[in-house]
């Protein structure tokens, strides 16, 4: 199964009111044991770098998503560290703030990066990204 969505797909997405975080773990639903629903509020607070900024929520998405996938608790490890290290490798930041230029806990850059159309033109490529990098970790 493909997991991955075009830049249109996840751009409809956060239209429809979800977020990074959400998208991303949204993508294993299947594997998780878990409905789209319950993935929606599982990594409700968690876009925006947790709405401060800090750690991008493609990566939260993407760890929640480990967590809940290995029963492991030492695969989980392994593979959390994996994931964020190939992210960092691709991205050159897990920071949400580094990877959009925008804070999101300063209400005023919060709204200046929804009014940039970054979130949209960029963020899209970042939720891809953890997309296939979680996926080949899953496969190997």
């Amino acid at each position: 199964m493909k997991r991955t969505l075009t830049n249109a797909e996840i751009t409809q997405v956060f239209l429809q009111g979800r977020h990074c975080s959400q998208c991303v773990l949204g993508q294993f639903s299947d594997l998780t044991g878990y409905d789209r629903d319950e993935t929606d509020r599982i990594a409700a607070c968690f876009g925006g770098g947790m709405y401060m900024g800090e750690t991008c929520g493609a990566v939260t998405g993407g760890l929640m998503a480990i967590g809940l996938i290995c029963e492991d608790p030492d695969r989980a490890k392994e593979l959390a560290g994996r994931f964020t290290s190939a992210f960092r490798a691709r991205f050159g930041s897990t920071m949400c703030r580094e990877l959009i230029g925008y804070d999101f806990s300063d209400p005023e850059q919060a709204k200046a990066a929804r009014a940039s159309g970054k979130l949209t033109e960029y963020c899209p490529t970042v939720v891809n990204g953890a997309i296939e990098i979680l996926e080949e970790l899953l496969e190997n």
